[in-house]
């Protein structure tokens, strides 16, 4: 950590995800200071009622933490922790990931080695390693039927794995996954933030889709990896998860 301008901005939103949110913060809290980068993690938390900012505040002092008054959904949830951040990078990250060793440095080493690069993500492997496919081109209309309705297990278990892909390797994307998205300071500027009319849910491909029609490449990294507990934000907001 920094006492000057941060490097990078990671902004994790919580909604009574608190145990989740802990290792997400303490994973981010390691990874820091071995990135060599100066890193600032602010926390929104979307009115949780399980301690989560009592918990956060006595364990993590250096942490910035946001408080909003109700549920106001990922996308705006982001927003407030975009406004506040002061980083030259921007990385949105889901409360249920935790980092893997290294993962910021590789992120920011391949933004500043690639300026052509507005986005990148990470891979994203399961709890037990396995990867959890990532990184792909634009959804169609027809393609977000079939995640919507599943049909697509008619034919296929994963929609999201590409046939005959290496993931193992780098690639230009047009989607990136919200569960840990890093972008220039200057797609904020030009593109703006997520849309607030998405309350979850593909907030993160639209916003990907205005950035490439900015002109702002985006990126899949591996050589950053980033555990991601599937879906443990989104089964605390079940409820409301797809509200308008």
């Amino acid at each position: 950590m920094s006492a000057g301008p941060p490097d990078l901005s990671v902004i994790i939103v919580t909604y009574n995800t608190r145990d989740l949110t802990r290792a997400c913060v303490r994973a981010v809290m390691a990874d820091a200071e071995p990135s060599g980068q100066a890193v600032e993690v602010i926390v929104v938390d979307n009115a949780s009622q399980d301690d989560t900012l009592t918990c956060l505040a006595a364990e993590f002092p250096a942490a910035r933490l946001i408080a909003n008054p109700a549920n106001l959904g990922f996308a705006r949830a982001n927003n407030r922790g975009l406004e506040a951040a002061g980083g030259r990078y921007l990385f949105l990250l889901n409360s249920d990931t935790e980092l893997r060793p290294g993962a910021l440095g590789a992120l920011v080493a391949f933004m500043d080695d690639h300026p052509e690069a507005g986005a990148c993500g990470p891979q994203l492997l399961n709890p037990d390693g396995s990867l959890q496919p990532s990184g792909r081109p634009l959804p169609s209309v027809a393609s977000v039927a079939l995640e919507m309705t599943r049909l697509y297990r008619l034919w296929k278990r994963d929609l999201y794995r590409q046939p005959g892909r290496d993931y193992g390797q780098p690639a230009r994307v047009g989607e990136i996954s919200g569960a840990a998205l890093l972008v220039r300071r200057a797609v904020l500027e030009q593109v703006g933030g997520l849309d607030p009319a998405f309350f979850a849910y593909y907030e993160d491909t639209d916003w990907c889709q205005r950035m490439g029609a900015y002109g702002f490449a985006g990126n899949y990294v591996p050589a950053a990896q980033v555990v991601h507990h599937w879906q443990g934000t989104s089964r605390a907001a079940a409820a409301l998860a797809r509200r308008a």
